[in-house]
């Protein structure tokens, strides 16, 4: 049985857009040098454990869906293709945006009609679009999730004749992509409660129960399926907070405009700096909108108001959305206001309400429809070259520039080169195909048989490193493997990236090595011990802060705040038990300082009063109950490196834990 005609040409339309569009958004999918330390860090996150995702996730500013979907699609490309590289990591974005461009046609045929095609080119076509297509972060999904909402939404609106289950069910599909959009970018709930705004206008006027029944019941499931992480996003405001203000935008009023004029025309990567390259952004708004008041003025035709709805929200929503960002930044409440990046969550809703606004204007003034695409030159002509803008940028620097950087100090063609964390070899191929790349896992017993060696730091967020990671590094800065070293970054105020190049290598010390491997220092806890608790096994969400290492090469951690709890490696039946808790007593805010442990569920707390200076406790536990893992609480005044030190950073601390151990003793 065949599709009817109109649905034969619409998914023929389809098909074409895509054999437009995806070529050039796979080819720049593939480009390694556009690859950015936002994306390692996403890469790293998905290389992880799903706990320590969760943990990192829950003191940071990004929740935790984008990884965990990142990861399976990565575990996938790894059963199917083996070890694939950057092309297959950012195929998930592309993915995504072939799903949102086929949303976008399928809903713009279902508002108006002959409006798909424009709306799909000029939204999905656009250069934020293709950014968001071929960049592993969680604007992929949130940019997507949160248009395809407010287009089901308007949807719903227009077409109350609709039958109530086929309404019910579109009404899921916005909860399920208001849910996306919550779980990927914590800068979605403001926009979604801007939607909400436009649902309770849209619901006012459409004055039926269903409507405003099933609408508020999608806004709810929608929250609720974020409610298990929404207390934690708490967290992720505060680090929003206290991200660095070098990067973001001033708040002046040109820059404000500049959003709509500039960066949402031409994209994140913007383009040369030319005079008509504004004068096009701006086209891209006041063609449309001279031709729109024209036409109001006017009573040749009926604009269809959906279109007109369709425009208010559109440009109402970026405007409440950037004015917001713009005005916590303005009056202090929030460094914020990042032109080129955030704006990019509705940059969608802007193309659509200036898609909109062309129709309505073509519409009323009973023009032929290609009109409307007139009416949008500008914009596509912007989003053309933005996107042309950005393929030459990352072809010429990035990755490549980095490559230049070090050429001084890599091995020549075809020695071995080895890389540190070794999970992101991967996505580096292409910038180094020149090398054989060698995990950092080989180094310590290559050393004895080499004369000299070169290791590339690939990671700027240390704080996702492994304590192999973390021990490696150490031991290349300060270690004495070589007669001699040398180190260099990229960029220097900065250190993206960073190599190591040993020369004149100790064959003993590199034996040692060998021997040692890049584990940290063993602790001299007892074969006999009950349960042990190691720095680089407790979590964020407790209270600490990120592991590192100690001058004996053992990972150690700080408590980050008055109150933490030290998580143990296992169950711990009833019974009468020491605790033997080694740690370090700073000299602030005072020393002595009291250190309290006790258990979370009751008794009362074990305090000793400590100087400055390294220590050891011994503190009985009676454990009246089966413990699944056993937690321990530690409690001191914390203290501020930044105010008793003058050193830059700016974390708030305890006390510095090295290790802990049980035992049983006899009552």
């Amino acid at each position: 049985m065949t599709a009817p005609p109109r649905r034969r040409a619409a998914i023929l339309g389809l098909l074409l857009l895509a054999a437009a569009f995806l070529p050039l958004r796979l080819w720049r999918a593939g480009i390694e040098n556009s690859l950015w330390i936002d994306e390692t860090a996403s890469f790293m996150l998905a290389s992880h454990s799903v706990p320590f995702l969760l943990d990192h996730c829950a003191m940071d500013t990004n929740p935790p869906g984008y990884f965990l979907a990142l990861k399976a699609w990565l575990k996938l490309g790894k059963v199917f293709l083996g070890e694939p590289g950057i092309l297959w990591a950012r195929a998930f974005g592309t993915v995504a945006w072939l799903l949102f461009a086929a949303g976008i046609w399928w809903l713009g045929r279902s508002l108006a009609p002959g409006s798909a095609p424009l709306l799909t080119v000029a939204v999905a076509g656009s250069a934020y679009a293709a950014v968001s297509a071929n960049d592993a972060r969680g604007y992929s999904l949130a940019t997507a999730a949160l248009f395809l909402a407010f287009l089901l939404m308007v949807d719903l609106y227009a077409h109350p004749e609709r039958p109530r289950r086929q309404a019910a069910l579109r009404w899921l599909l916005f909860a399920l992509a208001a849910g996306i959009a919550l779980w990927t970018h914590l800068l979605s709930a403001p926009i979604l409660l801007f939607l909400g705004v436009v649902f309770v206008g849209l619901a006012w006027r459409r004055r039926t129960l269903e409507f405003a029944g099933l609408g508020a019941l999608a806004f709810t499931l929608a929250t609720l399926s974020f409610l298990p992480w929404a207390f934690k996003a708490l967290a992720g405001i505060g680090s929003l907070r206290a991200s660095a203000v070098t990067w973001m935008t001033p708040a002046t009023l040109p820059n404000l405009l500049a959003v709509f004029y500039y960066w949402y025309p031409f994209g994140r990567i913007g383009g040369p700096e030319h005079p008509w390259l504004d004068g096009l952004g701006v086209g891209s708004i006041v063609l449309p909108l001279l031709a729109a008041l024209g036409m109001a003025r006017r009573s040749r035709g009926e604009g269809n108001p959906v279109l007109a709805i369709l425009a208010a929200g559109g440009f109402a929503v970026p405007l409440a959305f950037v004015s917001l960002l713009w005005l916590l930044q303005r009056f202090g409440g929030m460094t914020i206001f990042y032109a080129p990046r955030y704006p990019a969550l509705t940059a969608a809703f802007w193309a659509a309400g200036l898609v909109a606004l062309a129709l309505w204007t073509v519409e009323r003034a009973r023009w032929r429809r290609s009109a409307a695409w007139l009416l949008l030159t500008p914009w596509l002509l912007a989003a053309a070259g933005g996107q042309l803008w950005a393929i030459s940028t990352d072809r010429q620097g990035g990755l490549r520039e980095m490559r230049a950087r070090f050429a001084p100090y890599l091995p020549p063609a075809g020695a071995d080169l080895y890389v540190m964390p070794s999970e992101l070899i991967p996505f580096f191929r292409q910038t180094f195909a020149d090398f054989r790349l060698r995990r950092i896992e080989a180094l310590p017993c290559d050393l004895p048989r080499l004369s000299r060696a070169t290791v590339l730091d690939l990671n700027f967020w240390h704080v996702l490193d492994r304590p192999r990671d973390l021990i490696a590094r150490r031991i290349l800065e300060t270690g004495n493997l070589a007669a001699g070293r040398e180190t260099a970054a990229f960029p220097d105020w900065r250190r993206d990236y960073a190599v190591y190049r040993l020369t004149g290598v100790d064959p003993a010390a590199g034996a040692a090595l060998c021997r040692r491997g890049l584990g940290p220092a063993p602790r001299p806890i007892p074969p006999a011990a009950v349960a042990v608790a190691l720095p680089e096994d407790q979590q964020y969400t407790r209270g600490w802060s990120f592991p590192e290492v100690g001058p004996d090469l053992a990972i150690r951690r700080w408590a980050s705040r008055e109150t933490s709890e030290i998580v143990f490696d296992r169950a711990v039946p009833p019974g009468a038990y020491t605790l033997h808790l080694h740690g370090y007593n700073p000299a602030y805010p005072s020393a002595p300082a009291t250190i309290a442990v006790s258990l979370p569920e009751r008794g009362s707390p074990s305090s000793r009063e400590l100087g400055e200076g390294g220590f050891t406790l011994e503190v009985p536990l009676d454990l009246r109950a089966r413990q699944e893992p056993l937690i321990v609480r530690l409690t001191r005044p914390t203290w501020s490196p930044k105010q008793a030190t003058g050193a830059g950073d700016p974390r708030v601390l305890s006390v510095l834990l090295e290790y802990a151990w049980l035992e049983r003793r006899s009552r």
